[in-house]
């Protein structure tokens, strides 16, 4: 693991029954972890309608495409860590199977070929690297005492170490903090009296119900740029009846994000990739669904023991 990253006790502000005294996560260096998610949330909201900040999440979709495989998690059992590694050298290496994933086990955010991924692999990183010389990676970096996702944080420190990527708490925060910024509150001071541009792939009802949201949470006016659904790696924007427009770009582009939103620097407005954010957008019982979505003004604990994280919180504080 880097030496020169602390492991920090991990929470929100807010979401204080997502607290365990088992959360914790990886930083720069050390800082309270509400500290940091102010000063996030601060840095974000400055740029509003001033300037270009892209911020881009990183968990198990973007984690297996950088690094070309899907890793075991180490606190597995042997048996349940070998059978993952047998299955994944099966689909890649005689199936030959694409690369793709699928949000909510739903709706495929990505689709290549075996040799569309090998060869876009290197692009990727650059453009993740070009990505925190801009803005912020918001990678998955927390711990629980059950398995989570660790199995990605040991190449994933391997990858800025021989990348060379410098990060710090100015261009680097944790995963979660995104979602709170966007499902704290009904009307989120992201959103409320600003423009927004949505870019995504959504049609028909998925899309009006995202348009709905947006007028529900107050924003000012909203525009919509369409891209492919799983094949963003590839679209080419033409951004520029956008200039000067909007405020702040909200984004769902699946795994092909990082290309997207090199694309949206001359809009010069914070470029915000929200995710799963627009899929409690779309249904709001998605909320309960995963960690750090549900706020304490939302808290529902019937519902949130559908997750297994969540469950454990309930059964273990």
């Amino acid at each position: 693991m880097n030496k020169e990253f602390k492991k920090i006790p991990f929470e929100v502000p807010e979401y204080g029954q997502h607290a365990h005294p088992t959360w914790t996560a990886w930083a720069p260096e050390a800082i309270d972890s509400a500290e940091w998610y102010a000063q996030f949330k601060s840095d974000v909201l400055a740029a509003v309608g001033k300037r270009f900040l892209p911020v881009v999440r990183l968990a198990d979709g973007e984690f297996s495409f950088l690094f070309g495989e899907t890793a075991a998690n180490p606190r597995w059992p042997l048996w349940r860590r070998l059978r993952h590694n047998v299955i994944q050298f099966y689909r890649r290496h005689i199936l030959r199977r694409n690369f793709v994933f699928k949000t909510r086990n739903a709706y495929v955010s990505a689709n290549y070929t075996q040799q569309e991924w090998a060869q876009a692999r290197v692009q990727y990183a650059v453009n993740l690297k070009w990505i925190s010389q801009k803005g912020y990676l918001a990678p998955q970096l927390a711990f629980f005492e059950r398995p989570t996702m660790e199995q990605f944080q040991r190449d994933f420190f391997k990858w800025i170490a021989d990348d060379r990527v410098d990060l710090n708490l100015s261009n680097l925060c944790q995963f979660y903090y995104v979602y709170a910024l966007f499902l704290t509150d009904e009307r989120p001071e992201i959103i409320e009296g600003n423009r927004v541009l949505v870019v995504h792939g959504a049609v028909d009802e998925r899309k009006d119900k995202i348009i709905h949201a947006l007028n529900v949470q107050g924003a000012k006016s909203f525009g919509w740029l369409s891209i492919s659904n799983d094949r963003s790696l590839f679209d080419q924007l033409d951004v520029k009846e956008y200039i000067g427009q909007y405020d702040l770009v909200v984004l769902g582009a699946g795994v092909g994000k990082p290309h997207i939103i090199r694309q949206l620097e001359p809009l010069q407005i914070p470029v915000l990739d929200i995710g799963y954010v627009f899929e409690i957008w779309i249904d709001p019982e998605c909320r309960f669904k995963r960690p750090f979505c549900c706020s304490d003004s939302f808290y529902d604990a019937s519902k949130m023991r559908f997750h297994p994280t969540l469950r454990y919180i309930q059964d273990h504080s």
